[in-house]
Parts: structure tokens; C-alpha cells; sequence
């Protein structure tokens, strides 16, 4: 049985906006042996794939791995909960569904982890990600792999 499900977000032809995907695919192998785990790299549909899991009579723990701007550093991590969340701290996934109230609806344990990354003005795209996201990636990872829900 599913008891976490890690749900990385994010556009890996908009650059930066990729962080999610990044992250989901760097934790497949590590954590694929695991039975209770499932990772999924849901692009930028996320936000459907949420509610599919909402629907569930016992729907398993949620970590959501997203890009987002909260007004830190490029490359920033934070960890959020659904009443931490709001319009200035990335409240709004950058793929058009709010981010904030998908979580808190969420009828199981829910948290976010976003990477700040920037908004040039562009929404171009672009396959390169910039070294401070990066090497959030891999810090991400080791943070997501000593959480409660997935520690061993």
C-alpha cells in the first residue's frame, strides 16, 4: 500500500521551471525499492493528478515538489504546509492551479516543497536551468528523503 505519494511539478522546457520534474526524477531511484513510496513526475498537470488522489477512501500523505516565487533567493528552498501558504509565498504553482488550495483541500497529511526561482518576463522557453537551481536538486532530494514520511 501507497502510505506517501511524491509529486514533482514543473515545465522542463521553461528552464527553472523544471525543479520538480528534476527533483522526482533524481528520487526514482533511490527510493523505487520502497512499496510505500510513489513518485510521480506530473509536469505540469499536477493539479488533475492531485485531485485523482483526493478522491481516494484513505489517500496516502502528500509531498508536492514545485518551482515558485516567495520572494527568497534564486535556488531557495522552503518547506511549506497548507496554512504556511499564501499569495506571497507561492500560493500559486506557476502552471496555472493554485497550488495553496489544492493542498489544503487535500484530505490527507499535505506539504510543499518549493525551490524560488526567478521570473525574467520572458515565459520563454528554455532547457537551460541556472546553477543556483541546480544544486537546489540535489539538496531537495536529501530533504525530501529525511522527512517523516519517507525516513525509514
Amino acid at each position: 500500500m501507497t502510505a506517501t505519494v511524491i509529486v514533482g511539478c514543473g515545465n522542463l522546457l521553461r528552464g527553472d521551471d523544471g525543479f520538480g520534474c528534476l527533483v522526482a526524477q533524481r528520487l526514482t531511484p533511490m527510493l523505487s525499492p520502497r512499496r510505500d513510496i510513489e513518485i510521480v513526475d506530473a509536469g505540469s498537470a499536477a493539479g488533475p493528478y492531485i485531485n485523482l488522489l483526493s478522491s481516494e477512501n484513505d489517500p496516502p500523505s502528500l509531498i508536492v515538489i514545485d518551482a515558485g516565487m516567495f520572494g527568497a533567493r534564486r535556488g531557495e528552498l522552503r518547506l511549506f504546509t497548507p496554512g504556511e501558504m499564501g499569495a506571497d509565498t507561492g500560493g500559486h504553482s506557476l502552471h496555472g492551479w493554485p497550488l495553496q488550495s489544492e493542498i489544503t483541500r487535500y484530505p490527507g497529511a499535505a506539504k510543499a516543497l518549493l525551490c524560488q526561482v526567478d521570473n525574467d518576463g520572458t515565459n520563454g522557453m528554455s532547457l537551460d536551468v541556472s546553477s543556483e537551481v541546480r544544486d537546489a536538486v540535489a539538496h531537495a532530494c536529501t530533504m525530501v528523503c529525511q522527512m517523516p514520511e519517507v525516513r525509514t
